[in-house]
């Protein structure tokens, strides 16, 4: 799990450039740092579950093709949720209420579409894994991603409610 840690501090880190960003898109340098980042955690994410998951040579065959098609659909769900990001970034720090019920109507939307993903690919991971072996994918999967909204959660400040 030190490598979930390191995860958490590289995406604090992605956030501390990306975050102060209050007008226009992300910037080149935050651009890049952010396209590093997922490089790097694509890469740890797949070592941690190779090395956790004691996949046979057939499961192995089968397991990652499924795995990374589930990655690049994660990966754009987290490209909805910087985009929320960057939009309350821009807002911050007095969001107004059309704002603020758009980013909310936006964010449980891509929570609803993250708990369904994980469903939809559970079930198929499921025709490849053993019980045990499935159960640890997402035992994995959900604290790497917990450790990560942690952090985010950590660097992102609470709206401001205005004065009545």
């Amino acid at each position: 799990m030190q490598m979930c840690l390191a995860f958490a501090a590289l995406v604090a880190a992605v956030l501390l450039v990306v975050v102060p960003v209050r007008a226009g898109e992300l910037t080149p340098e935050a651009s890049a740092a952010l396209q590093q980042a997922r490089s790097e955690f694509k890469a740890d994410r797949e070592k941690l579950l190779e090395d956790n998951l004691d996949l046979t040579a057939g499961q192995a065959g089968r397991f990652w093709p499924i795995y990374r098609e589930f990655a690049a659909r994660r990966a754009a769900l987290g490209d909805q949720q910087l985009d929320l990001i960057v939009d309350y970034a821009k807002a911050y720090p007095s969001v107004s209420e059309t704002v603020a019920r758009n980013l909310v109507a936006r964010s449980l939307k891509v929570d609803r579409q993250a708990a369904e993903l994980r469903e939809r690919y559970a079930k198929k991971l499921g025709k490849v894994l053993t019980g045990p072996q499935l159960m640890r994918f997402l035992q994995i999967e959900r604290r790497i991603d917990n450790l990560v909204q942690l952090e985010v959660q950590g660097v992102v400040p609470i709206v401001d409610l205005p004065a009545q």
